[in-house]
């Protein structure tokens, strides 16, 4: 049947220009359109005759369930093709004349490359042009990075229908220098990439796209189909797409149908729309197709949601039509519900606050059976807290952006097998590897699991070990070593096929090699190592390795480190998205994916600016000039896109708006557009402009308790058997200062774990000094050799090697010990003029009988008198107990000390006097180290030494509780035991204060 009788028998247009208006459902339109010109009774087939062009593929699948709705029975669906997403299987679908475009195209114009293979071959363009340059700072990593900005120039060029040729009208002098050698550097997309693809047989993806549909276009004009051919849903955006768009309209059953064309707008408004408003990309196709407003028809009866259209059309208002906007709303006042109704707002305080609120909005919109419901943001983050806000009550989302490879689990044990390997299995990459879901290593997983347990507590956690295998096996105790040999044999054979690789390979043998290392890591003691490869994140990690391996000579050999950024960079670029029902209630799109989708609750969030709209990025290759020269649109058009996706998502009946005040601990600025929006409603009579919506009020509400009741104390009782009847002095301060965490750490004998790869904290740099200074003492005793600081220093740099002190920590310790080696230089032979000799690190003990509890200490350093007296010197790299501290009892170390020594506790010293208790200060600066005698020592010793007995026989008593933090201005609210005491929620404001 012709067009015109079409029309003659059901009363509408077969072709030609159409609008479906803002509100109305798309896709279903589109296929309700299409059954009341086409639909034959008499052809059970005659949808298969219909040809649709659609944007993209999530539009293509969304216009198949609409099909497939109005075949309750089932039935064959039409040919749906999508033009942003170009396949070369799709040119051949979609002509199935004789005379097809392919026929046209095929001598023409080869296979698009892969985009692996563009990559690849641009970083070996870039390598040869910094080499040619002779640029010292390329590596294999930032050319790759260059090169993908080359393909993303590439394809921007080839959307835009740019030559490459204009590039050489710009004049280089009339540029600054960096951009001369910007020019330079682009003769590789001008010259060097076309070469390429000339003698590969192949051709760039974004010129076979423009190319295919070309082709299609010449096609068309010479053997017009005479089944229906609708483009549908496009802007026209790509001059190649609108090119395509005016040959349909002159088929015989051609139909162009555009996306909410605002038609109430009048004329010198429209006329005066800027590259900013979202109807100007619209604009500009009517005139390539040499159409006006006046030539749209309807493509169905719907109406579209009308008051919400001209509320939007006021709100994107040209600037230079502004009296019109005045106007409009003296009128419309008394329209204002009608007007607003269905829109809310949210101003949350933070994007924390902001997800939980949406998560609260989805919840309640999917109690209504059947309700469609889209978060709609540019703004991956806040997608991601929104998901993870919904798991509190099971709720799934279909996210349409997917994740990177890198981010899923097969995509993560690559890189992390990698990481392993390149840091010589230092222990956070080594741990992270295997604790990942598919690690195996030819064992169970209840076998890998526990033996990376025992691994880590055995040598992990705390300093370093040695780089390699052999360094995690060499600071094994011969017991671990013996438990952890499954372990450690699983992964020298596991690992081999990297680490047996010496020296630069090419990219194919690396990945080669890396995809055996993951097989390996990944089997079972079964034998099972398959589901590393599965789903679809296994499958794009598959095919991943099998492109590089494929690949043989486009990357210069490379090393295992450069091989392993450049991996992730790849894997970065990979977009994976779990398989999920296209019938799922919930979705999270970004504004492109939501084009021509329609829901019964639209959430429109992350309305900050840059966002909404995004700021366009700085061009690295082209200036703005260059971009004019060569006829590329400008940064402002993407606004005006990123406007038309905003009011389309505004054509939902429910919408509601979301921002957050702050963000990134500032504050945020609002969209420009809800800013209109707001400031119109107001304008219309809303004090308070848009409705507010009760979701942050019950966000606010959701996790605080009814009554929240502070924990109390614990004071813990045990029986006095099990309380310690022998302590060493260094402990008795924290019995004093915090009774219940040492408790916590002398009677249930909890220690705290070290950090995985811990560096040296301010206690092991003590130990180091103590240990160089007893090595001293003790090849020194007497008198003190004229090159002493010498001598520091080649103990210092004697013990540093066996403590394994990282070179990194060693260069920040160093100055700080030469400093203090040189002030103990100083000092020295003056102290030793009093002395007959000085003993190192002297253990000691004294037993109070009475009460059965024996107290111990080791002196750091005892000097004997030449009048027979003891001089008790305790060293102190950090922080010294002032006087008051001592005499209170709060630091009674050295006090208990010098009453060991007057009892004749020290080992090998008998009871002498004690003529002082010292304090000597090591500080990291010369001019601040010390050497302090405490006042009244006599008085002191005496004075603690009876506070510890009156503390022995007060916890004596089986009722005496260990309370938590009695002298709380001496401890940190976040200590190692502080937690367990759950110290700050007794102390909120100290603890907020931290």
């Amino acid at each position: 049947m012709t067009a015109e009788a079409i029309e003659r028998v059901t009363g509408v247009r077969a072709g030609g220009l159409f609008n479906i208006p803002l509100g109305a459902p798309f896709c279903s339109e589109l296929a309700k359109g299409l059954r009341a010109r086409f639909e034959s009774p008499d052809d059970p087939f005659w949808l298969t005759d219909c040809l649709i062009f659609v944007p993209n593929r999530r539009t293509a699948r969304t216009v198949e369930r609409a099909f497939a709705a109005g075949e309750p029975q089932g039935g064959l669906l039409p040919r749906i093709h999508p033009l942003g997403d170009w396949d070369p299987e799709d040119l051949e679908n979609a002509e199935r004349d004789s005379e097809s475009a392919s026929d046209l195209m095929a001598p023409a114009l080869p296979l698009p490359v892969s985009n692996l293979e563009r990559q690849l071959t641009l970083m070996q363009m870039v390598e040869a042009m910094q080499r040619r340059t002779a640029d010292a700072s390329t590596s294999p990593a930032l050319a790759l990075a260059a090169a993908q900005q080359l393909a993303k120039l590439l394809d921007a060029a080839a959307l835009e229908g740019v030559s490459w040729d204009k590039l050489g009208d710009l004049v280089p002098h009339d540029l600054a220098e960096h951009w001369q050698q910007t020019l330079q550097f682009l003769t590789i997309v001008t010259s060097a990439w076309p070469q390429w693809l000339e003698s590969a047989g192949l051709s760039d993806p974004g010129h076979y796209r423009n190319a295919s549909l070309v082709a299609l276009s010449t096609a068309w004009r010479l053997n017009p189909p005479q089944y229906p051919v609708i483009i549908a849903g496009s802007t026209g955006s790509v001059p190649a797409t609108a090119d395509l768009m005016r040959t349909v309209l002159r088929l015989p059953k051609g139909a162009v149908i555009l996306p909410g064309v605002d038609a109430s707008l009048e004329e010198g408004a429209w006329a005066a729309i800027g590259p900013d408003h979202p109807q100007f990309t619209l604009k500009q196709l009517l005139e390539r197709l040499g159409q006006t407003r006046s030539d749209l028809n309807a493509w169905t009866p719907a109406q579209g949601h009308l008051d919400r259209a001209k509320l939007l059309s006021e709100v994107m208002r040209p600037a230079d039509a502004a009296q019109g906007w005045i106007t409009w709303v003296a009128s419309a006042r008394t329209q204002a519900a009608a007007l607003l109704r269905g829109l809310s707002v949210i101003e949350a305080p933070n994007p924390v606050a902001e997800a939980l609120s949406i998560s609260l909005c989805v919840r309640e919109a999917l109690e209504t059976p059947g309700a469609s419901v889209a978060l709609i943001t540019p703004n991956r983050t806040l997608a991601r807290r929104v998901a993870t806000e919904l798991e509190r009550w099971g709720i799934e989302v279909d996210d349409s952006a997917g994740r990177p490879l890198s981010k899923t689990k097969p995509g993560s044990l690559l890189s992390l097998i990698l990481a392993a390997v390149v840091e010589d299995f230092a222990p956070v990459p080594l741990l992270a590897m295997l604790k990942h879901p598919h690690c195996a290593l030819g064992l169970t997983r209840v076998q890998v699991r526990r033996l990376t347990i025992d691994l880590e507590l055995a040598c992990l956690r705390g300093a370093r070990p040695d780089a390699g295998l052999e360094g995690l096996a060499k600071g094994l105790s011969p017991r671990d070593r013996e438990i952890l040999a499954p372990l450690l044999e699983a992964l020298a054979a596991g690992m081999a096929p990297l680490l047996e690789a010496t020296g630069a390979l090419g990219v194919s043998q690396w990945a080669e090699r890396l995809r055996d290392a993951a097989l390996a890591v990944s089997t079972q003691a079964e034998g099972e190592g398959g589901e590393l490869w599965q789903r679809e994140a296994g499958e794009a990690a598959r095919l991943l390795l099998e492109d590089l391996g494929a690949i043989q000579h486009l990357v210069a050999p490379v090393t295992l480190d450069a091989f392993a950024t450049m991996f992730c960079m790849l894997m970065d670029g990979v977009a994976v998205r779990e398989a999920n029902p296209d019938t799922a209630r919930l979705v999270i799109l970004g504004p492109l994916e939501a084009r021509l989708q329609s829901f019964d609750v639209v959430i429109l969030s992350g309305l900050n600016e840059p966002g909404w709209p995004d700021v366009p990025a700085v061009d690295g290759w082209l200036n703005r000039p260059m971009r004019q020269g060569l006829g590329m649109n400008l940064p402002e058009r993407r606004i005006g896109q990123s406007a038309h996706d905003f009011c389309q998502a505004l054509g939902a009946s429910r919408v509601i708006l979301t921002r957050a005040a702050k963000e990134e601990g500032g504050l945020a600025k609002p969209s420009r557009w809800l800013v209109r929006l707001d400031t119109l409603a107001k304008a219309l009579g809303q004090e308070n402009g848009i409705a507010q919506h009760p979701a942050l009020n019950w966000a606010q509400q959701l996790d605080v308790p009814a009554k929240i009741i502070p924990g109390q104390a614990p004071q813990p009782k045990p029986p006095v058997p099990a309380r310690p009847r022998k302590l060493a002095v260094t402990h008795i301060e924290q019995w004093v200062r915090d009774p219940y965490a040492f408790y916590v750490r002398h009677i249930l004998r909890l220690r705290p774990l070290d950090p995985i790869d811990a560096d040296p904290t301010a206690g092991e740099r003590g130990t180091f000094i103590h240990t160089v200074l007893e090595r001293f003492v003790r090849a020194y005793p007497k008198a003190v050799p004229g090159d002493a600081a010498a001598i520091l220093l080649q103990l210092g740099r004697e013990v540093m090697t066996e403590h394994r002190i990282a070179p990194a920590i060693a260069a920040l310790w160093w100055p700080r010990f030469e400093a203090i080696a040189s002030w103990i230089a100083t000092i020295e032979p003056e102290r030793r003029a009093h002395l007959t000799h000085v003993l190192p690190e002297v253990e000691g003990a004294l037993m109070l009988g009475d009460l059965k509890f024996q107290v111990t200490a080791k002196a750091d350093r005892l000097e004997v008198g030449r009048d027979g007296t003891l001089a008790i010197v305790d060293y102190k790299t950090g922080a010294i107990p002032s006087d008051p501290q001592m005499q209170s009892g709060l630091s009674p170390q050295l006090p208990l000390e010098g009453a060991i020594a007057q009892a004749g506790g020290f080992n090998g010293v008998e009871a002498r006097a004690v003529r002082a208790l010292i304090i000597m200060k090591l500080a990291g600066k010369r001019a601040d180290c010390l050497a302090r005698p405490a006042k009244d020592h006599l008085q002191l010793i005496q004075r603690n030494l009876e506070g510890l007995i009156r503390r022995i026989r007060a916890y004596d008593d089986p009722e005496q509780p260990y309370e938590s933090r009695t002298q709380v201005q001496f401890g940190r609210i976040m200590d190692d035991y502080a937690y367990i005491a759950r110290a700050a929620e007794r102390f909120q404001d100290e603890a907020e204060g931290d």
